[in-house]
């Protein structure tokens, strides 16, 4: 594995070439005595006559790939269906389905030259938990990302705005009233409105297993590593040891591939769960957005969620909601020390955690890779992934810089947010294209994953609730894993590592 601040090779070459070319038809041109051409220039299509088959199942995603495919078949000379059948020459999955195929061998590896720096693909735009991650399996590309799943908080700027509770909160804790950094401030604010107003402030635990975990596991991120950034002192110290087990560990140890739920992080973040159940309506609505609209304060939110806030007759999204990026922790463990450490300064320890997606693969099986993984990089390239994020109904974060740089705007609009409020989205949105933040946490992939999942909610619940102290319940879950695990074969710590990027 490369050292975690591994950048790169700039996409220049491609430039060069260009330049060369032109250049050279310069020359021609002012030449005297070259005769002009004998007639029409004829552009050899480089996949005519070629067939592929895609299988897409999410019929949000198929709408912005089917026409998109129809164009590239235009230019190349390939024809390309696009079916919500369960077999094709490309398939689109699930990262966590993904990487339980890369686990049995079914798709073909990234062939070379979509890694050129001169390729449109441009893969060195993407992060390395993107191309080594959600799109990888033991650390080689293999696949292309077609959709990430992210996540941010919205809240009720209304209720911010309050010039009494402003008042009344500055009072309190002698700073100002806004959407919280921390998830410790996120439970200092949870707990104001719920006094201030007598009543619950939060929406319910989410009941869907799938939703509790991702929430926990958004906070587990911070609490569970320290951020790797050049200008954090406990994260330098990390990437200086070999890019390893104290880097990438989290469900599992690089080293052993063995569970590792007994670190503190993940207790933590069970307790900061628990510290916001009092705030929580005991009923109501499960759905964070409707949640919102019913007069919780704030909510976690994905980019589909956010396609659903209240908009007005003019399509514009109602001005009591904001956007803010999702809080840090002020409290993680420091896996160097095998303690927990405070954060310095006013930063929280930030981390993001990589949910999934959607994957692109060609499989083995396929007639013509070089025109599928053609057909692959004009979907997930640039343009292509700058069409997919930019329609709201496939409710995907960006997986590239450039689609939330100044020029890229635009793509943003659809979801019918003031333009203050679509900054505060990007900026929201940020952590997860960083270049700078190298510890990515990224969702469990690979065979034998669901009953673990399951066991890991029923224990994170009962933390929640209070039933089992967080530190018991991550206990349980630590030998139900393991034996779990002892079911699942002898492959199954070569599968954990794999999908932490290594051999």
């Amino acid at each position: 594995m490369q050292p975690l601040f591994a950048r790169k090779p700039a996409p220049d070459a491609r430039r060069a070439t260009l330049l060369l070319v032109a250049g050279a038809a310069l020359a021609a041109a002012g030449c005297p005595g070259n005769k002009p051409a004998a007639g029409p220039v004829v552009v050899a299509k480089p996949h005519a006559g070629v067939t592929l088959t895609v299988s897409c199942p999410d019929p949000a995603l198929a709408a912005v790939l089917a026409p998109a495919a129809r164009n590239w078949g235009q230019r190349t000379g390939a024809s390309v269906t696009v079916s919500n059948g369960p077999t094709g020459d490309v398939l689109s999955l699930p990262a966590a389905a993904f990487g339980a195929a890369c686990a049995k061998g079914q798709f073909a590896p990234l062939p070379p030259g979509l890694r050129d720096p001169g390729h449109p693909f441009v893969m060195s735009g993407l992060p390395d938990a993107v191309t080594e991650g959600l799109a990888g399996w033991a650390g080689r590309p293999t696949g292309v990302l077609l959709g990430l799943e992210v996540a941010v908080l919205v809240y009720r700027k209304d209720r911010f705005e309050e010039t009494e509770a402003r008042n009344t909160f500055r009072t309190k804790y002698r700073r100002d009233l806004a959407p919280p950094a921390s998830w410790e401030d996120t439970v200092a604010v949870a707990t104001f409105f719920r006094e201030k107003d007598g009543k619950p402030s939060l929406g319910p635990l989410p009941k869907a297993p799938a939703a509790l975990l991702d929430f926990f596991h958004r906070i587990a991120a911070c609490t569970d590593r320290p951020a790797v950034t050049p200008s954090n002192a406990v994260g330098r110290k990390l990437n200086d040891r070999a890019f390893s087990a104290e880097a990438v560990s989290f469900h599992f140890e690089f080293a052993t591939g063995k569970p590792r739920l007994t670190s503190p992080g993940f207790a933590m973040a069970a307790d900061l769960l628990r510290q916001l159940q009092p705030c929580r309506t005991a009923d109501g609505p499960d759905d964070p957005v409707a949640a919102l609209d019913a007069g919780a304060v704030l909510a976690v939110c994905t980019m589909a969620d956010v396609a659903r806030l209240p908009k007005g007759p003019d399509g514009a999204v109602a001005p009591r909601f904001g956007i803010a990026r999702l809080p840090g922790t002020k409290r993680f463990f420091d896996s160097l020390t095998n303690a927990v450490a405070t954060v310095g300064g006013t930063e929280a320890n930030a981390v993001p955690y990589y949910a999934g997606g959607r994957v692109g693969a060609v499989t083995k099986e396929c007639a013509n890779p070089a025109a599928a993984f053609d057909l692959l990089a004009d979907w997930g390239g640039p343009d292509g992934a700058g069409r997919i994020v930019g329609e709201p109904a496939c409710g995907s974060g960006p997986w590239r810089g450039s689609l939330i740089e100044a020029g890229k705007r635009s793509l943003w609009l659809g979801y019918g947010l003031s333009a203050p409020e679509t900054d505060n989205l990007l900026r929201a949105l940020r952590p997860f294209v960083a270049t700078d933040l190298r510890n990515p946490v990224l969702a469990p992939r690979g065979p034998g994953l669901e009953p673990l999942l399951a066991s890991l909610e029923k224990q994170v619940r009962r933390a929640v609730t209070g039933a089992k102290t967080p530190e018991a319940a991550m206990a349980t879950a630590q030998g139900e894993w393991e034996t779990i695990e002892k079911a699942n074969g002898p492959d199954a710590p070569k599968w954990r590592k794999a999908d932490m990027r290594g051999d």
